[in-house]
């Protein structure tokens, strides 16, 4: 059965050659998504394995009803030359990735995106058509590497149709239970109830054990490629630059809560404050239940800070074990 095609960016210069060129293939039908008829009747002419489909990138209604049938699609449309900058960063990058959403709910076998070496460019800072056209590949392959773990690295494909049926589900829910039964009777036999079992595993170090033995034992998996790991030792790109988004906060986030915070201080009974504060300490030493205290305190306006403050002048500060 001939493959079905989806084509963007069809009456574009490469779309326009890519088309002419598929003219002697046995695709049936190649669905030519574009904006601007003129260049696509000029540049291509008429075939019968063409099927036009007029539209816009952005506007997804113009063109999902085909991608359901199609096989491949081929993404080759871009803003270039004098677009707005705007126009750059709305088709390159966000009419890309409305693409990508498409292809997955119409189930599309295949995706090529076609992208341009400006995106590796080191200094794209005001080269607006490269930064959208990298934003475009990051969107490619942020599908491409979700496809990759669901593939090799979460265990979905060593399972013969994982969800049909139960035993499969059961299987894990059993391991996962034993295993969990298992951790709380080791812990148990640190004390002679499961309080003070649970403080002495953690003054002991029991847990800190247990995390890093498995994080050195899920490190030595990885090295040894037992366990995938796409991207870092499957899929690598030996160029790859990660640049992670990092947050950082609003600083005029900062200054709006200082600003709440003074006006709380400045309007709050302090005297019942500092009387709620002083009935907390008092409880702490005589080691009663403290919610009630901490509850009185909340109520006049204590903060997480001075609240605390009372308690870790008695308990001090949990200090992490260094554990070799």
């Amino acid at each position: 059965m001939p493959e079905t095609l989806f084509v963007t960016g069809s009456s574009g210069f490469i779309g326009s050659k890519l088309l002419n060129r598929l003219k002697n293939h046995s695709y049936e039908p190649v669905y030519c998504l574009y904006r601007n008829p003129d260049h696509l009747e000029k540049r291509v002419g008429t075939n019968s394995h063409l099927k036009l489909v007029p539209g816009d990138l952005c506007d997804k209604e113009s063109y999902t009803s085909y991608l359901t049938s199609s096989d491949t699609v081929i993404h080759l449309a871009a803003a270039t030359g004098k677009a707005p900058r705007e126009e750059y960063s709305q088709i390159n990058a966000n009419g890309t990735q409305v693409l990508i959403d498409e292809c997955k709910k119409a189930g599309v076998k295949n995706f090529l995106y076609i992208s341009t070496i400006a995106a590796k460019y080191k200094d794209k800072t005001r080269y607006y058509y490269a930064q959208s056209k990298e934003a475009g590949e990051e969107a490619v392959k942020l599908a491409l590497r979700t496809q990759q773990v669901l593939a090799h690295e979460s265990g979905l494909t060593e399972t013969v149709d994982p969800m049909g049926g139960s035993y499969y589900l059961e299987c894990l829910t059993d391991k996962i239970e034993a295993d969990i039964e298992g951790y709380i009777n080791r812990i148990a036999g640190y004390g002679e109830n499961m309080l003070e079992a649970v403080i002495n595993s953690l003054e002991e170090g029991f847990f800190h054990r247990e995390l890093a033995d498995a994080a050195y034992r899920q490190h030595l998996e990885v090295m040894d490629r037992s366990r995938v790991v796409v991207g870092v030792n499957k899929f690598e790109e030996e160029d790859e630059k990660i640049n992670p988004t990092i947050f950082k906060a609003d600083p005029a986030a900062r200054e709006r809560q200082t600003a709440r915070l003074k006006k709380v201080r400045s309007e709050r009974n302090n005297t019942q404050l500092q009387g709620a504060l002083k009935g907390l300490a008092e409880a702490i030493k005589k080691e009663e239940n403290l919610f009630p205290y901490i509850l009185d305190a909340v109520k006049h306006y204590g903060t997480l800070g001075e609240i605390v403050g009372m308690m870790t002048d008695t308990y001090g500060r949990y200090q992490d074990l260094t554990i070799v």
